[in-house]
């Protein structure tokens, strides 16, 4: 073990000094770098923590607590988490095709096929398998152990695809493992209908985007959007876009929350003719409004889901009775 270094040794006066600068950027008297005395022995360790420091002072205008530097600029502190890291192309391909395994054992009841059975049919490493299988085991949505066979929760999948949780559709398929599709059946400028106008509170002239598209999944019609965007005034859009990045465009802020409505609906003959299915099945359909931050409603939609393709899954606490007394 080293020696200690005198407090009047070089090293250890630099260590102190940053320590006590430390403590001024921090905005607190309470000393928060490794006390210099301390780290006499190992003045590596009060280097390492200043340097440690230096990370997660940042530029003024970002949240955190300010404090002035040595030449009495304020520095701002962040201490917000680190964004998660988005998969690659090939890492992602390996998890959706996995879902698709996933899905299908929670329907069938069964185990999950072993490593090298699914590493074959992926075209995948053992180690991207293993990467994508822990990411869904740590969502609860798959049982691992050692010796045993890899079984699917069927709760823990359902909870995946939430009522609560807005998600463009095609990414959403693709989250469940599917193949997806989408095209555009129609659009038009023209007036807001006057229902739609009431429930927006806009007036019955109103202009308004008419957009109804359709997705599938592994070439099922899974969803078909109708989708109604006011417009101040006439614009040139491109369908295939997001409806959202279009709201965006035209209003200058999006989305940001939406009311929405359950249902159930009978497909008539047009909507059965949509879907690709007899008159009368019974779809799943979601009404609701989008309202952005300043409160303005920016989009209308009602949408019709097939529930045999994606189930949706809403999260409820469970409260006390009402007392009757």
């Amino acid at each position: 073990m080293p020696h200690p270094l005198p407090l009047h040794d070089p090293v250890v006066r630099r260590a102190r000094r940053r320590a006590r600068a430390g403590s001024h950027r921090a905005g607190t008297d309470r000393r928060v770098e490794p006390d210099a005395d301390r780290c006499a022995a190992r003045p590596g360790r009060a280097r390492a923590a200043v340097s440690l420091r230096s990370l997660l002072v940042e530029r003024p205008g970002r949240t955190g607590r300010a404090g002035p530097d040595r030449r009495g600029t304020p520095l701002m502190t962040s201490f917000s988490p680190l964004p998660r890291p988005r998969l690659d192309p090939e890492q992602t391909r390996v998890h959706h095709g996995l879902l698709r395994f996933v899905r299908e054992a929670a329907q069938s009841g069964v185990p999950m096929p072993g490593e090298i059975e699914l590493t074959a049919r992926l075209e995948c490493t053992r180690q991207q398998l293993r990467n994508a299988m822990a990411d869904l085991e740590a969502q609860g949505i798959v049982r691992r152990r050692q010796g045993t066979v890899t079984t699917v929760d069927p709760i823990a999948l359902r909870m995946s695809v939430r009522l609560e949780e807005q998600w463009e559709h095609a990414e959403l398929l693709d989250r469940m493992g599917y193949r997806s599709a989408v095209d555009v059946i129609s659009f038009h400028t023209g007036q807001i209908a006057p229902g739609v106008a009431a429930l927006m509170e806009l007036p019955e002239q109103t202009l308004a985007l008419r957009v109804r598209k359709r997705w599938r999944a592994d070439d099922a019609v899974a969803m078909i959007a109708d989708d109604v965007v006011p417009i101040p005034h006439r614009v040139e859009f491109t369908p295939s876009e997001s409806i959202f990045t279009v709201i965006s465009q035209v209003w200058g802020e999006p989305v940001i929350w939406e009311v929405s409505t359950p249902g159930v609906v009978a497909l008539d003959e047009e909507m059965a003719e949509l879907f690709e299915r007899p008159v009368g099945t019974p779809m799943m359909t979601l009404e609701f409004v989008g309202i952005g931050a300043s409160g303005r409603r920016l989009l209308h939609s009602f949408e019709y889901h097939s529930p045999d393709i994606v189930s949706y899954s809403l999260l409820r606490t469970v409260r006390p009775p009402w007392s009757s007394q």
